[in-house]
């Protein structure tokens, strides 16, 4: 499903944002999964892609790290079980812009995997 998220954030409509977007990856699973997929895509132009390995399964440390690690002014926190609509990041600047929010958000529609 990363493959699948990382594609999807290289779709967002960034012209009208006047910024540049840095994807921050933290894998937080022991076996280190992510690894093949981001390896495949650190050459991908237009983003910038950082990466680390938290291996505590544990959402808010692997936020936490995220923060962290970003260098960015801004942080939008997306899931791999999450995709977005082309324009996430536009409408999520066009709001905190039109209400001079400090923290924007919209709902999340998770998908899974297919059972086995």
């Amino acid at each position: 499903m990363l493959l699948d998220l990382l594609h999807a954030i290289g779709r967002q409509q960034l012209s009208d944002l006047q910024a540049s977007v840095e994807v921050v990856v933290v894998d937080n699973d022991q076996a280190h999964s992510a690894l093949p997929v981001l390896s495949a895509w650190l050459g991908t132009p237009g983003l910038t892609l950082v990466f680390m390995h938290e291996p505590a399964p544990n959402i808010s440390v692997a936020r936490n790290a995220a923060i962290h690690k970003a260098s960015g002014d801004w942080i939008a926190f997306i899931d791999d079980d999450e995709t977005p609509e082309t324009d996430w990041l536009s409408r999520l600047v066009e709001a905190q812009r039109r209400f001079q929010a400090d923290a924007v958000f919209g709902p999340v529609i998770p998908r899974y995997g297919e059972r086995t």
